[in-house]
This record gives structure tokens, sequence and C-alpha cells, in this order.
């Protein structure tokens, strides 16, 4: 999930793809309601709607054709990432809804990153090591 326009949030399924990240929308505004307190939100699959997954039947997940679906829609190349860190944290605002923590990418272009909050039981590390290891950090 990533916060935009101060108060708003989007949900992101990212795939590590040949050349870098892709995310795509799977969500739209995730609310801090009490539901979150269910054992199925550990599953991060648990917050994806059905609606969007329609959108997406029958389209490669890292070809450019998923980026015409939906305008949020995102492509991260490892050549513009500058570094990754990722801080088991608890993001403020969040509230009920489970999350393992903050996934801080730096990019390249001047004081630029993305913070995607991983919603669910994710091994926040370990993708951040991975994805270390693809930028060359």
């Amino acid at each position: 999930m990533e916060y935009y326009g101060l108060i708003l949030n989007r949900t992101f399924e990212v795939h590590f793809c040949r050349n870098g990240l892709i995310g795509i929308k799977v969500a739209g505004v995730i609310a801090a309601l009490p539901q979150y307190t269910q054992t199925e939100y550990q599953d991060p699959k648990a917050f994806i709607s059905r609606r969007s997954q329609k959108k997406y039947s029958g389209i490669e997940v890292c070809s450019d054709e998923v980026l015409k679906v939906d305008r949020s829609n995102f492509k991260l190349s490892f050549g513009d990432m500058n570094s990754v860190e990722f801080t088991a944290k608890k993001k403020w605002g969040m509230g009920p809804v489970p999350h393992t923590g903050i996934l801080n990418i730096k990019l390249k272009t001047a004081n630029r990153r993305r913070e995607l909050i991983l919603l669910g039981n994710q091994d926040g590390s370990a993708i951040a090591r991975e994805l270390a290891i693809k930028i060359g950090g």
C-alpha cells in the first residue's frame, strides 16, 4: 500500500520483473476498520478486490499493457533505484490494518522515494535483500 494526497492510499500488488518492479493497483482506499483484526487479513492477497482481478485477467503482469489498465500502476526500473531499506515498524495512521513494516525505495532522481507499506504478514527483510541485489547495492 502507498499513501498519496496526504491521507488517501492505494493498494498495489508489486511484482519483481526482469528489469524492475511493477505495481498494479488492486484496491482503492483501505480504511482502518475493526474487520482487519481477523486472521484472514494476515494474507496480503486478502486485500485484493475481485473487481481488480477481473481488470487484469489475460494480461501479462510484467508487460507495459498493465500500465494502461489503471493510471496509478507504476513501473520502476532497477537502474532508477539508488537503495532500499526495510523498517519493521508500524506505520502511523494504519490502526488495526495488519502490516509488516515499510519498504523505502530511494530513487536516483533528486530526493525522490517510494514508500510501500507491506500489508499482511510478509518477509520485508527478504524482499529488501532481494531488491538490493537487483539494484546492485
